[in-house]
């Protein structure tokens, strides 16, 4: 069977060599069969919940178990439990009794009538032993500490330590505790041993800070590729696809993201710097303004033309300006820019509009009484301008020709395609680390509890 916690296969365990209890070596769940139980479990308030059963591959409802604060998972098909890591001995201490599976429990018989009742008492323990029975066992079903809570000052302050000419972030301060002990262990180990443990991180490095009543203990570790440890134990087949960063796994997009980070600014810079010297070399002159008024309430034709000028010098470009006084009005002109002796012409539109007015005693406007057009790598020569306008009404307007203007435009097309590939390994790389971390004590985006618990 697959484990419902973490999804690895569980091992049979005999159990007083007439039942088995299937045992989950991962992450130390435990699966009960409604047969095989000693003692009468039954859900007090179920869910739905999100595990399958074992058996059957049923949905499980999740729920406290009747009598106990124990959380436990039921299938309601075969009737079977699955408790977490920890949960067993609790429920045991909660129920007071010794065991959950083998023979039924049974009440132990009365006494007969006349009978003493009284037992010799064992003798008290010395006062020191009994303290620390009672610690160890107020230790051991305690709840964990929250590294997230107030009591953890790591959280806010964010340590760094500095060993090799490396610094080392805080990434999570945690107190694990013993709930369940299986093995054999170098040390002696015990339910409800607790220790502060505190790491920090400079990929592909971690430092962790192991801390108990008696002592104080350093390790220093390096990430390891899942491909250096199946090679380092030669193991075979297909490794598991990685569900998420680990707290020291470097950066895939770190050194894209480093050399982009120097090299995409320096262009970003380079660019400003190009633009800027090309600015200061354009001549920026103002080569025909005038100003004109289009009556259109008679019909006659309103085309007209503009006397000519001159565009000396080399190729280069040409700013249009139309400078107007429409008030809650539109006006729409026709024009071209043509070459007085070869009759070339460059056609180009533009519409000025501008409305304004009150709305529950504030102000508002849209449109915009001017516009402009930048006409590129005009030649040389005599031009004049053809105006055709068309309007709602009467107005008049400010006809303005500057040859070689800069176009700012110009520059925000090359960094906007600078940012490009700038934009894009930042968010691959940004991603990344939002996902290291998320479970740290430093998460880089936050959701509340109730957004978690949905």
């Amino acid at each position: 069977m697959n484990c419902p916690g973490c999804g690895a296969p569980m091992e049979a365990r005999d159990f007083d060599g007439k039942t088995q209890v299937d045992f989950c070596p991962g992450c130390l769940g435990v699966w009960y069969d409604l047969a095989d139980l000693a003692v009468p479990l039954d859900l007090a308030e179920g869910r739905s919940g999100q595990r399958r059963c074992p058996r059957d591959g049923a949905a499980m409802m999740a729920g406290r178990l009747e009598g106990t604060k124990v959380e436990a998972d039921r299938c309601l098909t075969c009737g079977g439990f699955y408790l977490d890591a920890g949960e067993v001995q609790k429920l045991r201490q909660q129920l007071g009794v010794d065991k959950l599976v083998g023979e039924k429990w049974t009440a132990p018989p009365l006494p007969a009538p006349g009978a003493s009742r009284a037992q010799p008492s064992p003798k008290p323990a010395p006062r020191g032993e009994r303290e620390r029975k009672r610690e160890r066992a107020q230790a051991a079903t305690a709840e964990p500490r929250d590294s997230s809570s107030a009591a953890n000052p790591d959280s806010a302050s964010a340590p760094v330590q500095f060993r090799e000419g490396r610094t080392y972030r805080h990434f999570q301060t945690s107190w694990p505790k013993v709930t369940y002990v299986l093995g054999e262990f170098p040390w002696q180990v015990k339910v409800g041993d607790e220790a502060q443990t505190r790491d920090f991180i400079c990929p592909p490095y971690l430092l962790s800070q192991e801390t108990t009543l008696s002592d104080k203990t350093w390790s220093h570790g390096e990430y390891l590729e899942p491909s250096e440890v199946q090679a380092g134990f030669g193991l075979s087949g297909e490794l598991p696809a990685r569900r998420a960063a680990a707290p020291a796994q470097p950066n895939p997009h770190e050194e894209s993201w480093s050399f982009l980070k120097v090299w995409g600014s320096l262009a970003a810079v380079a660019a400003v710097a190009l633009f800027a010297g090309l600015a200061m070399r354009a001549e920026n002159t103002v080569v025909f303004s005038q100003d004109y008024a289009v009556d259109l309430s008679s019909g006659t034709e309103h085309a007209f033309v503009t006397p000519e000028f001159d565009l000396p010098g080399r190729p280069s470009s040409v700013r249009v300006d139309v400078e107007s006084n429409v008030s809650n009005s539109w006006a729409f002109l026709r024009m071209a820019l043509i070459d007085a002796e070869t009759g070339t012409a460059q056609h180009f539109e533009r519409e000025v509009s501008y409305y304004w007015g009150t709305d529950d005693g504030e102000s508002w406007s849209e449109g915009s009484r001017s516009d402009t057009v930048y006409l590129s790598r005009v030649p040389p020569g005599r031009y004049y301008v053809h105006v055709d306008p068309e309007a709602s009404g009467s107005f008049s307007f400010k006809l303005r020709v500057t040859r070689d203007s800069p176009r700012a435009f110009h520059l925000f097309v090359a960094v906007g395609l600078l940012l490009l590939p700038f934009g894009w390994t930042w968010a691959r790389h940004h991603v990344f680390e939002v996902s290291r971390w998320a479970e740290s004590d430093h998460p880089m985006t936050s959701s509340s509890d109730d957004e978690d618990d949905e």
